[in-house]
């Protein structure tokens, strides 16, 4: 660390060169950050919104492209912003529009194409509802906005509450410890630097490894790189101004200061790198899209304040600390901090009990305050999505407060009544006549209302999310702030390995609890005919035989029990091809058909292949299954083949209906 420092303070002027070489390179000519993968933070399938979201496409057909409901209080120009929607940016469908009861208000649905560039698509989108007495919501509408709210109207740039109001409050801590310009003015430009220069890097990293990144990835990693960098920057000052009060020159005095706490700064961001990156491993994409942004972050932020932030004050020599002179370090025995330990000592009781009352009101407030996971009511009144909501509760009473329930397999009223539970009993008792038309007037508006609750619940992930990360930060910075106390005091390796150890403990807790989090949402999901190529390659390695699968048609909805059947049918089939048949070639062909779907897998060996009546998962049982879901299973030999054939019926609308 000492022949860092030595470079840096010897040659400021070529490291701030190279940082501003950099900085321009990578802003001009480097990928950006939405060059890396984005995630759309889709929920593990075992969560109840996901099984919902899977019954609910297999049924009634939902597509897995992004959506949005516009809504206006202008239904006699709905058809031409529904015009004007269609050749929107992105937009790949737009329903017809649905009117109010009260005639005041119309629902107009919207698919997007993609993905990737929807946050630019909604941000083209709103300003033109905006003017036409209409506004949009939805899961990715709210996500828009909960991004224009916090980082600005861009997503790595402009202003927003949220940036202003922390570097005010990293300016008046600055000015308040040091109250010199330079000491405010360096350690900002520095973290600007670094706030400038990662985005960058994680578009980079992103592109090449495919890691994912998210919405909430930008506003995480600005919060956390100017929180480390106000630190880096509070320990190599306080270090460098002590340097200079006892006696040393600027330079000197600085070699001092950045070499002994070089090493305390490296190993804090480490520990945060590696927990944070070790992130990267999480199933949930939360979680996955949030620690190697943040990781890079910290890791720009660690060699801006070892390099840019060192140079900078050597460049500034004494006038850094201007107005001020450093003072001659006073014995221990005087001094302000002497009299705040003696007065402490002198007097615990009393002010213990003064914290306690300066820090009541507080915890009561924090006792208090319902915990909610709305959204829309953190959101400015002036954004899309708390606008539509308004309009929705005014004209729409039914799309809100209410839940989209699917049974599956098909029930009748009793079932229904007994899943709803006894929450929603007595309302059901009350419209028991209006029933059927709930259901229908649910169905017709399935996409905005699992929109809708796709969209609460991920808010509620990401800001649990949001609070365990927040704390095991918060518990880092604080061992961190004593490792720097540590370091003061002693100056001796043994206590910098402690406080970094006791950093590494709660760096471990911390993912410990972010991997419990992901366990409980953790889940897998049914084989389906999808997966039949992967079986067919496995298949022709394991055993040598020639085998090869054919798809016609267009994939029909299929009850989650039969694409289990026909994998299965699939998978035993070639198994009792693998054991018994010596063919030397095998077909599969899967053909889609409006009223259903055809698996035949035919081989050139023995007809003795058919296997006898097993259970389990042999071809018997599949008949059984078959039989089940209303199809059948067929066996046979002729013309030098043995042939299995499946067919299972698809799932029609007056069955979706029945349930």
């Amino acid at each position: 660390m000492r022949r860092l420092a030595a470079l840096v303070a010897g040659h400021p002027w070529p490291v701030v060169l190279a940082w501003v070489a950099g900085i321009a390179a990578l802003t001009l000519w480097g990928p950006a950050f939405g060059s890396a993968p984005h995630s759309s933070l889709s929920l593990p399938a075992g969560t109840e919104q996901a099984r919902a979201t899977a019954l609910e496409r297999a049924h009634f057909g939902a597509g897995g492209q992004p959506a949005a409901t516009v809504v206006t209080e202008d239904p006699a120009g709905a058809g031409a912003l529904r015009t004007w929607l269609t050749g929107a940016p992105d937009v790949a469908d737009v329903g017809r529009p649905t009117p109010s009861q009260d005639g005041r208000a119309a629902l107009i649905p919207v698919t997007f194409a993609r993905q990737d560039g929807l946050d630019a698509a909604i941000g083209a989108i709103e300003p033109h509802l905006a003017a036409s007495h209409a506004a949009m919501t939805g899961d990715a509408v709210a996500s828009h906005d909960f991004n224009a709210a916090a980082l600005g109207a861009s997503g790595t740039s402009g202003t927003s509450p949220l940036r202003i109001i922390t570097l005010l409050i990293v300016v008046v801590v600055l000015a308040l410890v040091y109250r010199a310009p330079l000491a405010v003015l360096v350690p900002l430009l520095c973290v600007g630097a670094a706030i400038l220069v990662s985005p960058h890097l994680v578009g980079l990293v992103g592109s090449l490894l495919h890691l994912p990144v998210s919405d909430f990835s930008l506003l995480f990693m600005f919060s956390v790189t100017l929180g480390a960098g106000t630190n880096y920057g509070l320990f190599l000052i306080s270090r460098y101004r002590e340097a200079l009060g006892s006696g040393l020159q600027p330079r000197p005095a600085l070699i001092e200061a950045l070499t002994h706490v070089g090493e305390a700064i490296a190993a804090s961001a480490a520990t945060v790198v590696v927990a944070s990156g070790l992130m990267a491993l999480a199933s949930f994409d939360l979680f996955r899209t949030l620690g190697p942004p943040v990781a890079i972050a910290v890791a720009t932020m660690l060699l801006a304040g070892l390099t840019l932030l060192p140079a900078l004050i050597a460049i500034c020599g004494r006038a850094f600390l201007w107005p001020r002179r450093p003072a001659r370090r006073q014995p221990v025995e005087h001094g302000a901090w002497r009299r705040i330990g003696d007065l402490v000592v002198a007097h615990p009781a009393w002010l213990a009990a003064a914290s306690v009352v300066v820090l009541l009101p507080a915890a009561a407030a924090g006792i208090t305050t319902p915990l909610s996971f709305d959204l829309t009511s953190g959101l400015p009144g002036d954004s899309s999505t708390a606008r539509a909501t308004a309009m929705l509760s005014r004209h729409f009473p039914e799309q809100t407060n209410s839940i989209t329930l699917l049974l599956q397999p098909p029930a009748d009223g009793a079932a229904v009544r007994t899943a709803v539970g006894v929450v929603t009993m007595n309302r059901l008792r009350r419209q028991e006549e209006r029933t059927r038309a709930a259901l229908e007037e649910l169905r017709l508006s399935r996409e905005a209302q699992v929109d809708a609750a796709r969209g609460a619940e991920r808010i509620r992930l990401a800001r649990e999310m949001h609070d365990v990360l927040g704390h095991t930060l918060s518990a880092l910075a604080v061992q961190l702030e004593g490792a720097r106390l540590l370091l003061e005091r002693a100056a001796a390796d043994p206590a910098v390995v402690e406080a970094v150890s006791r950093a590494h403990r709660l760096a471990r807790e911390g993912l410990g609890e972010a991997r419990r989090a992901v366990g409980t949402l953790r889940g897998d999901d049914l084989p389906g005919p999808d997966l039949l190529p992967g079986l067919v390659e496995g298949f022709a390695l394991d055993s040598g035989t020639d085998a090869r699968l054919a798809v016609e048609g267009q994939p029909a909805d299929l009850a989650p029990d039969a694409r289990l059947a026909l994998y299965r049918t699939a998978q035993e089939a070639l198994t009792n091809v693998r054991r018994h048949a010596r063919a030397t070639h095998v077909e599969l062909r899967l053909r889609w058909e409006p009223d259903g779907a055809e698996l035949t897998v035919e081989n050139d060996g023995v007809a003795e292949a058919a296997v006898p009546p097993r259970a389990g998962y042999g071809l018997a049982g599949m008949r059984e299954r078959a039989e089940l879901l209303g199809g059948k299973l067929e066996l046979g030999a002729g013309d030098g083949t043995f042939r299995v054939r499946l067919w299972v019926p698809a799932v029609t609308p007056a069955e979706i209906r029945d349930c």
